[in-house]
């Protein structure tokens, strides 16, 4: 029985990852794909989960980032990040330049939000949210199904 339902949770958290993965690339949030590829459903021993094997904070796909303490690289994040978007900063010289105005002047002093231009802090809760609730609603209903079953075929 623990197998048969560690197997549903696997089954039903790779959907989300893939959902979520869906969900990023559908509203402009990959740069690199690092953050989305960084998804891995894991099984150690009874427990299985979803998670961002990403240091990365991951509620950022969502909420933006607030203000504040940046890493000292983030001048070289931010270029890498514009060279995995494609965009054109100019020379290379010129490029580090904007990229540390983005990283020190503008992200550590007011954060950001979404590609869609909301600041941080956005209601825009469609990357991951939506999914976590269908995963809770689905197992939910499966698990007690199987439950209920497994119960009833015992007690026969």
């Amino acid at each position: 029985m623990i197998l048969d339902i560690k197997k549903k949770i696997v089954e039903v958290l790779g959907e989300a990852k893939s959902e979520i993965q869906e969900n990023m690339a559908k509203e402009g949030i990959n740069a690199s794909g690092e953050t989305s590829n960084s998804l891995a459903v894991t099984v150690n021993g009874n427990f299985v989960r979803l998670s961002n094997e990403n240091k990365n904070p991951f509620e950022t796909t969502e909420e933006g980032r607030p203000s504040g303490n940046v890493p000292s690289n983030f001048t070289d994040i931010i270029l890498q990040w514009h060279k995995d978007k494609g965009l054109n900063w100019g020379e290379e010289k010129e490029a580090r330049k904007i990229a540390g105005a983005v990283a020190w002047g503008k992200i550590r002093k007011f954060g950001y939000g979404r590609p869609s231009g909301t600041f941080f802090g956005s209601k825009k809760k469609d990357v991951y949210s939506p999914v976590i609730e269908k995963v809770r609603e689905k197992l939910e209903v499966d698990l007690k199904n199987e439950i209920e079953v497994k119960i009833k075929k015992y007690l026969k």
